[in-house]
């Protein structure tokens, strides 16, 4: 995982390979400790090519997590992966998640 901080103070992590059910809990360890030593963290899914329904219940937990703590978790880069199994799940992407769209 390739890690960045950019001006204010937001670490930025490129996520590289799927996100499911295997990669779950090392990405949940790696976002805990990022999101309590940061003021928000930005998750980057230009290296990622498949999400299940434990990536997206992952995602929801920390989207949620952040607002309570007054933090930022914003997603960004090659979302479709990502966008796509939360819909086929029942989501409306932009009701539970930030999203940078305005480069990858």
């Amino acid at each position: 995982m390739i890690e960045t901080i950019d001006e204010n103070g937001i670490m930025e992590l490129v996520h590289q390979g799927p996100l499911t059910a295997v990669q779950v809990s090392a990405l949940k360890e790696k976002l805990t400790g990022q999101l309590m030593d940061h003021p928000g963290v930005r998750l980057n899914f230009n290296e990622t090519w498949e999400c299940d329904a434990l990536g997206i219940q992952l995602l929801c937990v920390f989207s949620r997590t952040a607002a309570d703590q007054k933090k930022s978790f914003i997603l960004k880069g090659d979302l479709d992966c990502v966008m796509d199994m939360a819909v086929r799940i029942g989501l409306t992407p932009e009701d539970y998640f930030v999203m940078d769209k305005k480069e990858n």
